[in-house]
C-alpha cells in the first residue's frame, strides 16, 4: 500500500484547512477584539461551532485510522527524524482533541455556548483573564502551530530535498 485510504485523505485535508482557520481566527481576530465589541460575538459563534467540528471530524479521523490499513512509515535515513516524524503524527491527534475539549469546557465553565447559542441576549464576560481552560486553551494552540510547522517543515524536506514525492502518500491520485 503506497498510499491513505482515500476517507483520510479527505478528512486530513478537510482538518487541515478548519484548524488553520481556527487558529488564524483565535489569533488574529478573538485575542485582538476586546470582548465588549459587538463584532466578536459572531467570530466567537463562528469559532466555537468550528470547534466542536474539529472535535468529531478528528474522532472519526482517528476511528479511519485505526480501522483502515496505511502505508509503512517512510524512513528518511536518520532515526531521530523517523521518531519525530512519528511522534508528531501521532501527537497531533492528542493536541488537536484537547484543544477542541478545552474549548468546550471554557465554553461550558463560562456560559459561554448559553451566550454565544442561547439566543438570550447576554453579554460576553468582560474577560476570560484567569480562566484556566483559556490558558490551556492557548497553550495547545501554540503547541499546535509549533507542530504544524515541523509537520509542514518535514513535508519540504521529504518533498523537495529528499524527492521522496511524499504527497502521493496523503493526495487524491492513483497508487503509482
Amino acid at each position: 500500500m503506497k498510499r491513505y485510504h482515500p476517507l483520510l485523505v479527505t478528512l486530513h485535508w478537510l482538518l487541515a484547512g478548519m484548524i488553520l482557520f481556527s487558529l488564524v481566527v483565535g489569533v488574529t481576530i478573538l485575542e485582538e477584539t476586546p470582548n465588549a465589541d459587538p463584532e466578536k460575538f459572531q467570530h466567537l459563534q463562528i469559532h466555537s461551532a468550528m470547534g466542536a467540528a474539529i472535535l468529531i471530524l478528528m474522532i472519526v479521523r482517528l476511528a479511519v485510522r485505526i480501522k483502515k490499513p496505511r502505508p509503512a512509515p517512510l524512513e528518511s535515513g536518520n532515526a531521530f527524524l523517523d521518531r519525530l516524524a512519528t511522534f508528531i503524527h501521532n501527537f497531533f491527534y492528542v493536541v488537536v482533541i484537547a484543544m477542541a475539549l478545552s474549548g468546550v469546557v471554557l465554553s461550558i465553565s463560562t456560559s459561554l455556548s448559553q451566550i454565544l447559542f442561547g439566543g438570550d441576549g447576554q453579554p460576553l464576560p468582560a474577560n476570560f483573564d484567569g480562566v484556566l481552560p483559556r490558558a490551556v486553551h492557548g497553550v495547545l494552540g501554540t503547541a499546535l502551530m509549533a507542530m504544524i510547522t515541523l509537520h509542514l517543515l518535514g513535508f519540504v524536506f521529504r518533498q523537495f530535498v529528499r524527492k521522496d514525492n511524499v504527497i502521493v502518500r496523503m493526495w487524491f491520485a492513483r497508487n503509482p
